[in-house]
């Protein structure tokens, strides 16, 4: 039968990611082509959480998805360091709730599974009282996000309501094999959840960071960095990215070697506590470039000679490596378990233990000496990048999620 509306598809984001903007603008168009309308719902940025790659506000046009920047209020206070603590759950759409009913979405995509006070309304409105599909996307693992017997009781009953979501969720999109193991521990049937392999715009940083080659000299030239080896951070500077320990690493590396530098890209709540130990540990050639425009992160991968990340994180791991270089990080890395097949060790990074400076040191070192190293890690980690962070991966997990859960809809519009 013909002229019924399109299916339509709301997706929930917590924050503007110009990382996934050009995969939504695929989404878009290949659903469109299905006959199904997608409209992507953000929040506005909130202070303590601001992305190192996120402009203030979708700005212009530049993508042909439609979206929507929505107030929310949400906890400002000090962040703490432990993985997806509950206080990071305190973020709230007030408009939310109208903007789905009003909008008659067919069905809705939650990427909010922590934030609760989103995720609960949503599902018992718009899938019990509506009558309307309800899907989770996960990048959770057990090990990161399991509830531990030493948990607080505002966790424990917090997770209650998560298994409640997970559980009767229509379908369940997972970043890869750890967090569908996560979604079968939170009860939801296997048969239920679809793998999209999160990724980044891999051709976008291939394709930028030979761009932007004419461009290193000059960068090291403001940054006075001529001539140096580089190390290199890119994201939030919080306390549970540990950027200290990178810091304290780069020093005792400076004990043998001069000619590097330590480059942090990046904003964050923590950043004054980290430039003030520089000062207070005498530690020079730590470069603060604080926050920058998307399009100008390649820059910095490109001039790099080896990425860090010394806690917790997996976005920029996997921007560094479609950009060809290797990395180095530690059992903290939340991308480790809930996308294991990225992480070579000894191959294309080196996998270290927590909290361990001298052997942080000893591996930023060894890559830095050794450049036939470097160049041999960086091409295994690109091509692990085309393999597994393929924005077409990523299509397909997330159509055949959507498709699953309107079926039901297309066979009674047809009859």
């Amino acid at each position: 039968m013909t002229g019924h509306r399109a299916v339509r598809v709301a997706l929930l984001q917590p924050i503007w990611l110009v990382y996934r903007a050009r995969f939504f603008d695929e989404l878009s168009k290949r659903l469109a082509l299905k006959g199904i309308k997608m409209t992507v719902f953000f929040g506005k940025p909130q202070r303590g959480l601001t992305y190192s790659s996120m402009p203030e506000s979708p700005g212009s046009r530049q993508f042909s998805f439609d979206y929507k920047v929505l107030p929310k209020i949400a906890y400002e206070g000090k962040l703490p360091a432990s993985p997806f603590h509950w206080k990071r759950s305190l973020v709230f759409f007030p408009s939310l709730i109208f903007q789905i009913t009003r909008g008659k979405y067919d069905v809705t995509i939650s990427d909010t599974t922590g934030e609760l006070l989103n995720t609960v309304p949503l599902m018992v409105i718009n899938k019990l009282l509506l009558g309307k599909k309800f899907v989770v996307w996960c990048g959770n693992n057990i090990k990161d996000n399991a509830i531990k017997a030493d948990d607080s009781f505002v966790k424990k009953v917090a997770y209650i309501f998560a298994r409640v979501i997970y559980s009767n969720a229509d379908a369940s999109i997972a970043y890869g094999p750890g967090s569908k193991e996560f979604d079968i521990y939170m009860g939801t049937p296997p048969e239920r959840i679809f793998t999209a392999w999160i990724t980044v715009d891999v051709q976008f940083f291939q394709e930028a960071t030979k761009t932007f080659q004419s461009q290193i000299q000059p960068m090291k030239k403001v940054l006075e960095i001529q001539g140096k080896r580089i190390v290199l951070y890119v994201g939030v500077l919080e306390k549970r990215k540990k950027l200290e320990n990178l810091i304290h690493a780069f020093k005792e590396l400076k004990k043998s070697t001069d000619n590097i530098a330590l480059v942090l890209v990046g904003d964050g709540p923590h950043r004054d506590y980290l430039q003030n130990l520089c000062i207070i540990e005498k530690i020079t050639d730590v470069h603060f470039v604080g926050k920058i425009g998307y399009e100008r992160i390649p820059l910095f991968y490109a001039l790099s000679d080896v990425f860090v990340l010394p806690a917790q994180g997996g976005i920029a791991v996997a921007e560094a490596m479609s950009s060809g270089k290797p990395a180095i990080i530690t059992e903290e890395c939340n991308a480790l378990r809930s996308i294991p097949n990225l992480f070579k060790h000894g191959e294309n990074v080196f996998i270290l233990k927590k909290d361990d400076i001298a052997s942080l040191a000893e591996h930023i070192g060894k890559i830095l000496a050794d450049p036939a190293l470097a160049s041999k890690m960086g091409r295994l980690s690109r091509e692990i990048a085309e393999k597994y962070l393929s924005r077409e991966k990523m299509l397909q997990g997330f159509e055949q999620a959507i498709d699953y859960v309107i079926a039901d809809r297309k066979q009674r519009t047809n009859i």
